[in-house]
């Protein structure tokens, strides 16, 4: 059993990157023009110093949890038993809620509490969390989203609206995810997952305007509709029996809102040995692409909102609003394009490609791609045959055209 925030019980079975959210508005012919809003991964915290950052996080703990510390690089979160240690202390945002909130936290069960201060400005967290080999029973640490106002009200377990739990009950450890459908009011949850102990166990989420998803090991295992009513994040610790015990975090992301991406200003040219071929031009936060194929003809997308996750300097993938996923690695000049219908992989839109990067210079050359410079037109052209006809990119007007003599 896993109990709520205020421990009343209830039954359960439990890339700096960037995110862009738009809305569709569908043009004549082939083009499409979306607004987007963009967002980016940061870095948050891997616990590296000596001591928390206060600007990133707020601590609390009660009946017998100790208080957050770093330790060997990671975040402990630990208890003692009640009878060994008994403070209460509310974060400085639990207080501003309700300054009687350290009276309030209690119940009965050890908590260890890591809060994220910055949550009005987070839509979502990615960290690893860890259970050791010899975790109590009845025992977990996970995200929480949490409303403080309904909880320090005396709605305890109307004041989560997701939780996001490494959990030992039995057996092996479970990801169990649960969350409150704010359209039915009915609480759902996600099918458990059995892991290891002693092992860094990936887990994440992203919320959009209207839905969010929950992850693990980057794999969607959850979706919900989705309303923000002043939510905070934290990442809890508990154990529902009276034993010691320790649990870790480590390697937190977050994402926020930007108006700008270090992709800016760049234009990538995708070919496939197939023959087809796109243009991605990156600018003031969104993406534009001009897709042709020599069977179907071009397709023309502006303004698309994407997923940027940089896995290092040569390595990167981007998620497009509609879950295709392109990944690039510039050491190699190659990636792939996986196409998504309705969250299924769709094999037919799938393909690898080769690219480089269109951005002018005073001189420029490619391993895997035909580049000319054009002393006539002063700029670089990019050379791809299509069906009986030879085509090139011209990036000063950023279009392909039909090469004669």
């Amino acid at each position: 059993m896993k109990t709520n925030f205020l421990q009343r019980p209830c039954p359960c079975t439990q890339f700096h990157a960037v995110i862009c959210y738009a809305a569709f508005a569908f043009l004549a012919g082939f083009s499409t023009v979306l607004e987007a809003e963009t967002f980016v991964w940061e870095d948050y915290d891997d616990f590296s110093g000596s001591s928390l950052d206060t600007g990133k996080w707020g601590i609390s703990y009660w009946d017998g949890g100790n208080a957050p510390i770093i330790s060997n690089g990671q975040l402990l979160l630990a208890g003692k038993t009640r009878t060994s240690w008994n403070e209460t202390v509310a974060t400085a945002r639990m207080l501003n809620t309700n300054p009687s909130a350290a009276s309030l936290l209690s119940g009965g069960q050890a908590h260890s509490v890591l809060e994220f201060t910055e949550s009005d400005d987070i839509y979502g967290i990615e960290l690893f969390l860890g259970l050791p080999a010899d975790v109590p029973q009845d025992c977990g640490v996970g995200i929480y989203a949490i409303d403080y106002a309904a909880m320090f009200a005396g709605n305890e377990q109307g004041s989560i609206r997701f939780d996001m739990d490494l959990w030992y009950g039995s057996g092996s450890p479970e990801v169990q995810v649960t969350w409150k459908n704010p359209v039915t009011g009915i609480e759902e949850q996600a099918s458990a997952l059995s892991v290891e102990t002693n092992q860094d166990i990936k887990m994440a989420f992203v919320r959009k305007e209207s839905t969010i998803e929950f992850f693990h090991n980057d794999l969607k295992i959850g979706q919900s509709p989705y309303q923000s009513m002043n939510e905070t994040f934290i990442v809890r610790a508990v154990s529902e029996t009276d034993s010691s015990f320790e649990t870790y975090l480590d390697d937190v992301r977050i994402l926020r809102k930007a108006s700008t991406t270090w992709l800016d200003g760049t234009t990538l040219l995708l070919s496939s040995s197939e023959g087809t071929s796109e243009t991605l031009v990156f600018a003031n936060g969104s993406l534009s692409s001009t897709f042709v194929d020599p069977q179907e003809g071009t397709s023309v997308f502006s303004n698309l909102g994407y997923v940027l996750d940089r896995k290092n300097e040569a390595r990167w993938k981007i998620t497009l609003a509609d879950g295709d996923v392109y990944s690039f690695d510039s050491s190699s000049g190659t990636g792939s394009l996986t196409d998504y219908e309705n969250g299924q992989i769709d094999p037919s839109g799938t393909w690898n490609f080769t690219f480089g990067n269109a951005n002018p210079r005073d001189w420029m050359w490619f391993d895997h791609y035909p580049w000319v410079y054009s002393n006539e037109m002063k700029e670089w052209l990019y050379f791809m045959p299509s069906g009986g006809t030879l085509m090139y990119f011209s990036n000063n007007h950023q279009s392909w055209r039909k090469f004669s003599q």
